[in-house]
């Protein structure tokens, strides 16, 4: 029996597996074939075709396998069970298996979220919810950001360990759960600290955040912040709602709210946004060339000037 998983997306494939792994726990002990590579491609082939001649019932499990017509044959002869996460290439239409799953939606996981949270007795803000779905995001070919369902899964398993908590533990687990972002920094607590006349503060914030990041990826991490920002400024500058930037950017609105809230905290002006930007891209070309030779030297001297 063939049980196939191709959505059209990686990433809602693997949701869906994990789901799958997660109702026959014998599946978690079976290595997988990636047969993405030609040595994988030639393992799966010779997998199912030996299996099948001496009549096994092994179960395989192979990824990003191309199934052509040849594989097809062997596949249907095959006595036992076998696995596909995500196709490559067009699927034959002769090929019979088990397949009812769909792309994971972005409305699909806020309701699963949204369900989990009920299950809490928790009541977020618009604005906690924004944030929340910031750091659960990916970003698609396109430029637009979507809901990573890898990402909302490990939230939704978070969630499930706070259940038996007290009412305040509940809510105070679940801020820290907010706070928890992953491969991303605040983009608040960045704008805010960019932004400080407090010298103090601004060096020990940045310290504390090269623990995690190197300069690199701060600068990098900055300069795309500021970038959403300045546009989200020309926006307003515009007389755009933030319901119609969302819209032009393709993100949340509320985000994009929250975004207009620390800069309007912090008087951020487009001016300053652009001097920083250009004092960015300068000390990147530096580095780059070789001007500078210690990036962490380099990021300390344009903080300090700033």
């Amino acid at each position: 029996m063939l049980t196939l998983i191709a959505t059209g997306d990686r990433e809602s494939d693997l949701y869906h597996w994990y789901e799958v792994r997660e109702k026959h726990p014998e599946l978690k002990s079976i290595p997988s074939i990636d047969a993405s590579t030609p040595q994988g491609a030639a393992e799966f082939a010779r997998r199912v075709e030996t299996i099948s001649f001496f009549g096994n019932t092994d179960i395989i499990v192979a990824h990003s396998v191309e199934i052509t017509p040849q594989l097809v044959h062997l596949i249907h002869e095959y006595t036992g069970t076998i696995y596909i996460v995500t196709t490559v290439g067009k699927v034959p239409k002769t090929l019979q298996a088990k397949s009812a799953f769909d792309k994971c939606t972005d409305q699909m996981l806020k309701n699963l979220i949204s369900t989990r949270l009920r299950t809490l007795s928790l009541s977020p803000t618009k604005e906690d919810m924004a944030k929340l779905y910031f750091t659960l995001s990916i970003e698609e070919y396109s430029g637009k950001e979507r809901l990573s369902p890898l990402r909302c899964r490990t939230l939704v398993r978070q969630l499930m360990t706070i259940e038996g908590s007290t009412p305040e533990d509940a809510r105070k687990l679940f801020t820290n759960l907010i706070g928890l972002v992953e491969g991303k920094a605040s983009q608040w607590e960045l704008l805010a600290n960019l932004f400080t006349t407090q010298k103090r503060k601004q060096k020990e914030y940045f310290q504390s955040l090269s623990e995690l990041m190197t300069p690199y990826e701060i600068m990098s991490h900055a300069k795309s912040t500021l970038l959403l920002v300045y546009a989200i400024m020309l926006g307003r500058k515009d007389h755009l709602d933030s319901a119609s930037i969302a819209t032009k950017l393709g993100k949340h609105p509320f985000y994009i709210s929250s975004l207009l809230r620390t800069v309007e905290e912090k008087g951020i002006t487009i001016d300053k946004v652009k001097k920083i930007l250009s004092r960015l891209l300068n000390l990147e070309m530096a580095l780059k060339s070789g001007k500078f030779d210690d990036e962490y030297f380099g990021f300390e001297v344009l903080l300090a000037t700033m």
